[in-house]
């Protein structure tokens, strides 16, 4: 007889682990909380209470140490090269561009008002600067309120490197710099919109339009570009705010630097065929009146017609300016004058004798070593002086020598400083067309520092 016996199945025999899993398994409390599933839980939570317990145990340990002594830290200078883009850091910029241009700007006398170092012992102030030191003045323009004093030269002012407006577009970024009375540097941004040409009774100047925001300012301002290259002179007016270009302020120190003297008051006589239509026996005509020789604005003007003083008919030239050289400073009269067709009796202060020259100022161009002379836009530019063994020397240029071109272009100041700046940047030469003894060659000069 066959039975089937019921299969039982083999149990495999637990390994070592499973025997010591079992063995923990078998805490009470263990395997309470592994059948009802929070043993891995309850795990979870004893190791974020073990962290939470180590991190404030240290910071108490933290609190109860006696900090050491750190050295403050110091921040970086940003951007000591002063880029040439101020869209970042603009507060940084502005005022890195101010300290660099302050080398360039001076005190002026007692009443310390801030002046522009044109030259290393001169300087560009107005005349509110020259009130107590009258010893100082070189010379001065009433009428754009500037004068050219004397500073001391120790070295310590280095003057401006000169821009030609022309090199700049309408929009460029610009500054107007200035001292305050404790030599502290003020700067405020703006913009260049464009420049012209405008009369003065100095002369014809190149003025530039800027727009700034509303400047007070105890002197003149230094108006540069983002190099720090003098772009022109800001001089509060009463007419408001005007910038003379760099080339206008440079031919105006060379002027008031020139050492000449003119009268304040220039006469010239009237032609016979003027006196008939006007109806007039006698007299001269007013060319000129230097308002910088009169304490206050004076009674007559250019183009009026001087007919007698104190009674005394005035026949011609000669005979006012003998009587003219004879008075003294402050001295009244009555002058009899002839104006828009009518005659009218006017009290007259004797001003000053002497004014500034009037004659075309000179142009010194120290990287060639010679001097120019402005002869007209049509008539170029003329040398008067050549130094010795420098590069105008060098080349064969010679006093007299009259400049057509520059580089191929029609002459004028502020190109042919912009055409040395380039030829001196990329070392290379400049090319003049010189007319000599009624003719005209081609000579390359080549600037040095």
């Amino acid at each position: 007889m066959t039975s089937e016996e019921p299969r039982t199945a083999r149990s495999t025999p637990p390994t070592r682990n499973q025997r010591r899993w079992r063995t923990i398994l078998d805490f009470p409390g263990i395997r309470h909380l592994h059948e009802r599933h929070l043993l891995l839980p309850t795990l979870v939570g004893l190791l974020a209470l073990v962290v939470l317990t180590e991190g404030a145990f240290r910071r108490w340990a933290a609190d109860r140490t006696p900090p050491a002594s750190v050295p403050p830290a110091t921040l970086p200078l940003l951007r000591p090269d002063l880029e040439k883009t101020p869209l970042s850091y603009i507060s940084d910029f502005w005022r890195q561009l101010a300290e660099r241009a302050t080398p360039s700007l001076t005190l002026v006398g007692s009443s310390r008002v801030p002046g522009l170092v044109m030259r290393a012992d001169r300087a560009l102030t107005s005349l509110a600067a020259i009130q107590d030191d009258q010893d100082l003045v070189i010379g001065l323009d009433a009428d754009l309120d500037l004068a050219l004093v004397r500073i001391p030269n120790d070295g310590g002012h280095a003057p401006f490197v000169e821009v030609a407006a022309e090199e700049l577009t309408p929009g460029a970024l610009i500054a107007a710099v200035s001292l305050d009375s404790q030599g502290r540097p003020r700067i405020h941004p703006g913009y260049l919109l464009s420049r012209s040409k405008r009369s003065l009774p100095g002369g014809d100047f190149v003025m530039l339009d800027v727009a700034f925001p509303s400047i007070a300012m105890a002197g003149p301002a230094a108006v540069v570009d983002l190099d720090r290259r003098l772009l022109g002179v800001a001089v509060n007016r009463s007419e408001g705010l005007q910038v003379l270009s760099a080339d206008s302020a440079r031919r105006l120190v060379e002027r008031l630097a020139g050492g000449g003297k003119t009268r304040s008051i220039e006469v010239g006589p009237l032609e016979a065929a003027v006196k008939d239509a006007l109806g007039l026996r006698a007299g001269v005509v007013v060319e000129r009146v230097c308002r910088a020789s009169f304490s206050s604005a004076p009674a007559i003007r250019a183009g009026d017609v001087l007919l007698a003083r104190g009674g005394i008919t005035i026949a011609n030239v000669d005979d006012f300016l003998r009587w003219f050289d004879r008075q003294s400073p402050g001295e009244r009269s009555t002058l009899l004058v002839w104006r828009e067709g009518r005659r009218a009796r006017l009290p007259f202060i004797l001003p000053e004798r002497h004014c500034r020259p009037a004659e075309p100022p000179r142009i010194s161009l120290e990287s060639l070593g010679c001097t120019v002379r402005s002869m007209g836009a049509e008539r170029g530019l003329k040398i008067v002086e050549v130094r010795a063994g420098e590069p105008a020397c060098q080349a064969d240029l010679r006093p007299g020598d009259r400049i057509l071109s520059v580089d191929g272009r029609p002459p004028s100041e502020s190109l042919l400083r912009a055409r040395l700046a380039r030829a001196l940047r990329l070392k290379k030469s400049v090319a003049f067309a010189v007319e000599r003894n009624d003719r005209v060659r081609f000579i390359g000069a080549t600037p040095k520092n």
